[in-house]
């Protein structure tokens, strides 16, 4: 009997043993690649934050004072230095309003400001602030101001002003590209044909000899003056015509302000106007003057083959 109880205990050792490697076998995990991944999750979406809206620009209270009523064109402007400036709407008109350590002020402009910006036009490292106008509704009259582009610079009073002498030299621009055009072709008179009088006479000065042969034509100039009633006149030949000659020509009318004045005091002669000769019809005399009693003229002539210069005049009245 003991024999017999060890035979059986042995076989079920046995199949106790066979049970543990089995179930050990059926207890590996399965291949991964039999196993499916989790389904991913949707990224949280991060929402920036709302960007503040930039402030308007306003009009500043002292800048507002001098035009009661306007509103805010454009700037304000860091200019001139160490003030401020803007252009403002009264009306439908334009107005440049500014204040500095000179002091504080207000100029109209001819027409309506399309573009304003601050830059250096003269090359001497001091900033203006350039005025483009709107494109007018209709042609200037010979009496109206026909610059479409104004040049505020810092007068020798310190105060903002009009630079009368630059505008008229730079008729034609109308934009920044037009004004660097301008701008670069100061160093002489440049083309006449369908350009502004008022342009040609203010850039008399910057004429070359052949360019002052070439406007006057072969029929020549004279150059008079008048004192009072007095007259006198000589007349100059095209080839005559030298670099004296031509300051003798640029000279004799007068010299023209560069700066609007802002108190009366003028000195130099104002931009000149031009209108047709009623008496005369194919000519057209420009003039321009100091304060009434003293000026220049300067008398063009259409012919067929354009406009010439035909007489320059200086002349006074007496006291």
């Amino acid at each position: 009997m003991p024999r017999s109880t060890d035979a059986s205990a042995a076989k079920l050792g046995a199949a106790l043993a066979a049970s543990v490697v089995f179930l050990g076998c059926t207890s590996r995990p399965r291949d991964a690649s039999t196993v499916a991944a989790p389904a991913p999750t949707a990224p949280t979406a991060v929402l920036p934050e709302a960007a503040a809206a930039p402030a308007a620009p306003r009009l500043f209270a002292d800048l507002a004072r001098l035009a009661p009523g306007g509103t805010l064109s454009h700037g304000p402007f860091d200019w001139p230095p160490g003030g401020a400036s803007a252009v403002v709407d009264v009306g439908g008109h334009s107005t440049l309003v500014w204040k500095s350590d000179a002091g504080s002020g207000a100029i109209d402009m001819p027409h309506e400001v399309a573009q304003a910006v601050v830059r250096d036009v003269t090359g001497d490292a001091t900033r203006e602030l350039v005025l483009f106008s709107k494109a007018p509704q209709k042609a200037s009259e010979w009496y109206e101001d026909e610059t479409l582009t104004w040049i505020v610079g810092i007068a020798p009073t310190r105060k903002p002003a009009r630079m009368l002498l630059l505008e008229g030299e730079v008729i034609g621009a109308a934009n920044e590209a037009s004004l660097d055009r301008e701008l670069g072709a100061l160093s002489s008179l440049g083309p006449t044909e369908g350009t502004p009088l008022r342009k040609v006479v203010v850039r008399l000065a910057r004429a070359t000899p052949a360019e002052l042969r070439a406007l006057v034509g072969p029929a020549g100039l004279e150059i008079c003056t008048r004192q009072g009633t007095r007259r006198s006149c000589s007349h100059v030949a095209p080839n005559a015509i030298d670099v004296k000659r031509v300051a003798q020509v640029a000279a004799l009318g007068g010299t023209f302000a560069k700066f609007a004045p802002d108190d009366g005091s003028e000195v130099d002669l104002s931009p000149p106007t031009c209108q047709p000769v009623e008496e005369r019809p194919a000519r057209i005399r420009c003039g321009a003057n100091v304060r009434g009693p003293e000026g220049g003229e300067w008398i063009f002539e259409r012919t067929a083959h354009g406009v010439r210069l035909a007489e320059v005049w200086h002349w006074r009245e007496d006291s």
